[in-house]
Parts: C-alpha cells; structure tokens; sequence
C-alpha cells in the first residue's frame, strides 16, 4: 500500500514526511524478510541440486536470488539459476541433437578435446561411435544420440513456493526486531 499527497503547503508536505516515516520500519522489515526468504530458498535448493545426482561446482553455486528494492511494499525477489539448461532438470524432458548430440564415454570429456583425427564409426543397429587419436592410441571417446531423454531431478519450484508461504514468519521477526 503507498499512499501519495501532492500539496504546496507546508502542512502537506510535513505530514507526507510524517507518514513516510511512521511506514519506514514496516517496509524495512518487509525489505529484510523478503532478503531472508531469498536466502532460505537459495540455501534448500542447492541443498536439492547438491543431493540429484552428480551436480557439483557451478551446477550448485548457480542457484541465485535478486532482490530488488523498488518503493515502499513493492519489493521483489526473483531466483534464478545461472546455467540456462539447468531448467530441464526442473521439469524433465528431452533433448535433441541436430543431428546428434554427443556424450561423453565415462569421464573423458577432456579427452574429446585433446582427441586428434577424429572419426566415427558407424554400425547398423548401433549408436555412432567417435574414435580419436589420443597419445598415440585410437580410443573411443563418445557416442552419439539423436534424443536424451532427461527426468526431473531439481525441485525449485516447490522450495520457493515454501520460502514464498514463510514470508509471513519472516516479516514477523524482522518487525518484531525493529520495535
């Protein structure tokens, strides 16, 4: 709720001060409470990322929160995460290749970088293989699918629509501080 005068007296603008300042402790506790539930909802939801598998390094520290400040009760708080796929772990789906999508075979993704003359190799009935020279040894270091099919495994959602349902508990003891 803001309320706005607009007077050219000296009385208006000295109770337009006087209401700004009587409403400065609700939206400051308003303003911490909704940095706490930010806070609550990043630290459970890399807690989630970190227990859905193999999610380490920037796959946990990616998760984040804004707060923007705005005027008065009009604050927001808005959680992202800063890699762009990470989405598809929220909701599951698939995944295509155009035309394929190449995975890594067990731990050798430095591999694929290092891998010199590489090729595939391609059998009916199978999945393409790609082949490469490595210190001087021909190894397979991935193969290719046409559609990954990936299921849920983060929820976020549900972690911030509970920071978002404790907002209340928060304001509350951030008010009752000020006072």
């Amino acid at each position: 709720m803001a309320l706005r005068f607009r007077t050219r007296s000296d009385f208006g603008r000295a109770f337009e001060a006087e209401i700004q300042k009587a409403s400065k402790p609700v939206t400051d506790a308003a303003l911490a409470a909704l940095n706490d539930a930010a806070k609550f909802a990043v630290e459970r939801g890399r807690q989630n990322i970190r227990s859905a598998g193999r999610f380490r390094g920037n796959w946990v520290t990616g998760l984040r929160s804004r707060v923007y400040k705005n005027k008065g009760l009009d604050a927001a708080a808005l959680i992202y995460h800063s890699i762009g796929v990470a989405g598809i772990f929220e909701e599951g789906g698939e995944i295509g290749g155009t035309p394929l999508m190449w995975v890594p075979l067990g731990g050798r993704k430095a591999l694929m970088r290092a891998a010199k003359n590489v090729s595939s190799i391609n059998l009916p009935g199978r999945r393409p293989l790609l082949v490469g020279d490595v210190q001087g040894k021909r190894i397979p270091i991935a193969f290719g699918l046409d559609v990954a099919r990936i299921r849920k495994r983060f929820h976020i959602a549900a972690i911030v629509k509970a920071a978002a349902d404790r907002l209340g508990e928060f304001f509350h003891n951030r008010f009752r501080d000020t006072r």
